[in-house]
């Protein structure tokens, strides 16, 4: 999500937000483009050749395989917008939700088919550092599930695996060690 592309007069902090969304752009691998159909439609002139035409700053950085989404259904008719959605990839209303069950499938399965797993998602080091952690306490909670007298008692197990699931909440949100413990003393007979 970037700041928005226009050609209207903007001032120092509006060009250089525009300035970081064409260079976030030029990186990233899914990219939606979000049109605003009433505004397309007050646009529009018989001389227009294409819909695209209308947004000049936002057709410079379309690829081929970007999504075109037409958003503000709601606020124009369909007669009205005919000939402006005629090959977009969506038009939606994020005030009704009409078309965005399509458009969230699709998003999803465009994300799917292009994940590598291999690539690092996290950005952080305060993350990175997180999931060393957690790993490392599934790793010695597994070592002590093999081998008890590598690693001690169950007690000593449940708390490398309440230390990752922190690791991870501190990402993610908090996991509750009640929910941690819970699940391994339902498993497990562990003396009180």
């Amino acid at each position: 999500d970037t700041a928005g592309l226009h050609g209207a007069e903007a001032d120092e902090i509006e060009r250089e937000g525009m300035a970081r969304a064409r260079a976030r752009a030029k990186d990233a691998s899914l990219r939606v483009l979000v049109l605003d159909l009433e505004r397309a439609v007050s646009r529009e002139t018989a001389s227009t050749p294409s819909a695209l035409d209308l947004f000049p700053e936002a057709k410079e950085v379309l690829r081929d395989d970007d999504i075109v989404v037409w958003n503000k259904a709601d606020l124009v008719s369909e007669a009205a917008s005919a000939t402006i959605v005629m090959g977009a990839d969506f038009v939606i209303s994020a005030r009704t939700g009409k078309g965005l069950d399509a458009l969230l499938r699709t998003l999803t399965e465009r994300a799917a088919a292009g994940a590598n797993m291999t690539d690092g998602a996290l950005t952080r080091l305060r993350h990175v550092t997180a999931v060393e952690d957690a790993v490392a306490g599934l790793k010695r909670a597994a070592e002590g599930l093999k081998d008890p007298a590598k690693r001690g008692t169950p007690e000593l197990i449940a708390e490398d695996v309440r230390l990752a699931a922190r690791a991870l909440g501190s990402i993610t949100g908090a996991v509750g060690a009640e929910d941690v413990l819970g699940e391994i003393f339902s498993s497990f007979c562990i003396g009180k």
